[in-house]
């Protein structure tokens, strides 16, 4: 006899069960009361959902439309299901008290209005939703690999213009399919780490794994390593570095010594003007240092004057101006203080700050957490993704590139993965505790 299809549905779980990890478990039931006419929008919304991430790469233009895409079909799939369809990682509690922060500073703002666009990079954070609802291992492995394939391509573009197309100065950097260098280079940070992450894991189990893949991933991070080096960005130099002695000293601690030695000898066969594009770091009488310092103590006197609620989002540049006290610096200068820390207090007050940095607090401790799991995978990407966290705040320290569109894109997806592994393992076994 045929048995039933079968299809998945959500139950409640309490708070205090072993599975109180995922807001709600799949269990299976016959088919019938969920979805009609046999479309199921539910396998769409992942693929979308990945494409997202992998287009972020190229075009913020083309990003955003697979994002509104993937909601229209995450809604079709919840009406078909009659059922809201989704589920809430555990450190979404965490983005939704940073919210109320961020409210608050806009509704006590001078000019609430001006602030209210702030609240876009929220929509974006809906994407952690649908990542943790819809990812499983095999969709997160096939879309790691076409962000490595996304950004080779954007490295290669970056190599031919820092040889070929541009006339390269600190003003006029390469950017690959960005508008902006600092945007590149903390792609080709994030990615190169992850890439690395990747490869670790594989040649750990190469067996399974061609070797003809195994030689494009490695060709594909030299490539991506030298376009960040072509960048001139200290700050993704400095959180390439940190994420890498992260993630090789959780592997094997060796490995750090000789990254270390690689690294070294790396820099002095650079040419010169990479040496005193670090050196300068060090003069106080260089422009870019005068201005980063002048930043900070403008920073500084913005969030001694309000320091509960900020400034108010988007509000930082005129206030900047108004408190600035190096006219030497240009103007444009002071579009934002090239420091999360400062900006986010600047803009939502001290208590805001403290309530973003717990969020990462809070995934970082849940990541190595994940690291004790007897899933391999699992432990990789946690591993993977606590590397990139780190270099992701490091630069964060020389850049506010919590502000940029296309860097958050692939930060949601790499903190957000491991919890969606995660949820998979535990439902597989409530499945299986179910049938038992």
């Amino acid at each position: 006899m045929q048995r039933p299809r079968v299809q998945e549905t959500d139950l409640a779980v309490p708070s205090n069960s072993p599975e109180g990890a995922s807001k709600r478990l799949s269990l299976l039931r016959p088919e019938g009361g969920g979805q009609t006419g046999g479309f199921n929008a539910g396998i769409w919304v992942g693929p979308i959902a990945m494409a997202v991430v992998v287009t972020s790469l190229l075009s913020i233009f083309v990003s955003g439309f697979f994002f509104g895409l993937s909601v229209l079909c995450w809604l079709t799939d919840s009406i078909l299901k009659r059922r809201l369809v989704l589920r809430f990682p555990p450190f979404f509690v965490g983005w939704l008290i940073f919210l109320g922060f961020v409210l608050l500073s806009i509704g006590t703002s001078p000019d609430p209005g001006l602030s209210l666009p702030y609240l876009k990079k929220f929509l974006k954070l809906f994407s952690i939703l649908l990542i943790y609802t819809y990812f499983d291992w095999a969709l997160v492995e096939r879309g790691l690999r076409a962000i490595f394939c996304a950004i080779g391509f954007s490295a290669c573009l970056g190599v031919v213009q820092f040889f070929w197309l541009k006339d390269v100065d600190l003003m006029h950097r390469i950017d690959g399919f960005m508008s902006h260098w600092m945007t590149f280079s903390g792609q080709l940070m994030l990615c190169s780490l992850a890439l690395i992450g990747y490869l670790l894991y594989v040649w750990g189990d190469r067996r399974n794994y061609s070797t003809v893949l195994i030689v494009s991933l490695q060709a594909t991070l030299l490539l991506m390593v030298s376009a960040m080096v072509l960048t001139y960005t200290r700050g993704a130099w400095i959180g390439f570095c940190g994420g890498l002695g992260i993630l090789l000293a959780m592997v094997r601690f060796r490995l750090v010594i000789i990254a270390g030695i690689l690294i070294c000898a790396g820099f002095f066969l650079l040419p010169e003007s990479f040496h005193q594009r670090i050196y300068s770091s060090f003069d106080p009488l260089d422009t870019t240092t005068r201005g980063r310092i002048e930043l900070v103590k403008t920073g500084v006197r913005l969030i001694e004057q309000n320091p509960l609620t900020g400034v108010g989002p988007r509000l930082v540049y005129k206030a900047a101006l108004e408190n600035r006290t190096e006219h030497a610096i240009p103007s444009t200068a002071y579009q934002h203080l090239h420091n999360n820390l400062l900006q986010i207090a600047a803009e939502v007050g001290i208590p805001g700050l403290i309530s973003w940095l717990l969020v990462w607090g809070w995934i970082i401790f849940d990541l190595l957490r994940f690291r004790r799991s007897d899933s391999r995978q699992l432990r990789w990407f946690a591993t993977l993704s606590i590397s990139v966290i780190t270099a992701f705040q490091l630069m964060g320290l020389f850049e506010y590139n919590f502000g940029d569109s296309e860097i958050l894109i692939l930060l949601i997806f790499f903190m957000t993965a491991p919890y969606s592994v995660q949820r998979e393992r535990l439902d597989q076994a409530a499945s299986r505790d179910r049938l038992a």
